[in-house]
């Protein structure tokens, strides 16, 4: 089973990052926009074994792969 504290992805053209973050209930990933000083766009909870859909949710809103 995949596990992980915090994963990061920039898209630097768009002024947009995408996080996943390790939470109690699971992974939340969270997009931000950094040309707002890193204001949040929106959060989602994915719940523990389904990180792999957290991380191809965080890569679609970063809009990289």
């Amino acid at each position: 089973m995949l596990t992980l504290q915090n994963q990061t992805f920039i898209n630097a053209v768009l002024g947009i990052c995408a996080t996943v973050t390790k939470v109690s209930k699971g992974y939340a990933v969270t997009l931000l926009d950094t040309d707002a000083d890193d204001a949040i766009v929106g959060t989602r909870i994915y719940p523990t074994h389904m990180l792999p859909e957290a991380l191809e949710c965080a890569k679609l809103w970063a809009n990289v792969q």
